[in-house]
């Protein structure tokens, strides 16, 4: 007996903003991820509420985003 697992992957996703659900084309990549069994993204900001700030001099970085931007990539369909 064989099974088959579809898996898509993405890399670079540098969102520090707010997703807009409604839009158009972003749906359609919506419907397209909820086809496959695995979801990856490399999430390249830190996810806080901007309590303490990251310095990119002491080799922190300031690319975050806030934690409402988890939601947007679990509605998007990403489960890892």
């Amino acid at each position: 007996m064989s099974s088959n697992i579809s898996v898509i992957a993405t890399g670079d996703s540098f969102i520090t903003q707010r997703l807009p659900r409604a839009e158009t084309d972003l749906v359609g990549i919506r419907l397209l991820f909820q086809k496959a069994d695995v979801r990856f993204t490399n999430l390249e900001v830190t996810i806080h509420d901007f309590d303490a700030y990251p310095a990119a001099s002491s080799g922190g970085t300031w690319a975050a985003a806030r934690p409402a931007v988890l939601s947007d990539l679990e509605w998007l369909g990403f489960n890892m």
